[in-house]
């Protein structure tokens, strides 16, 4: 499900185990992660990237689960995908 993201902000997708490919597409191009698991399983994927005033670049990153609960905590949900 496409879901616009903004600066410090997080997206909560509740996925049937399996692989699902995360795509993020901004104005200068796209990229991609394929990411597995397993029921009852937490995994973070983080979008990490730099805006200069040439142009912008970025990539999704699997992220630390325990590290990833708490840099939600400070974060605003945007979207929660079932």
């Amino acid at each position: 499900a496409p879901v616009v993201t903004t600066p410090a902000s997080f997206v909560r997708l509740r996925m049937r185990p399996g692989l699902h490919k995360f795509t993020a597409i901004w104005s200068e191009g796209t990229t991609e992660l394929v990411v597995g698991g397993a029921a009852g399983e937490l995994r973070v994927v983080e979008l990490v990237g730099s805006v200069w005033s040439w142009g912008s670049t970025y990539r999704l990153e699997l992220g630390d689960a325990a590290d990833g609960r708490n840099r939600i905590a400070r974060l605003r949900l945007i979207a929660d995908v079932r």
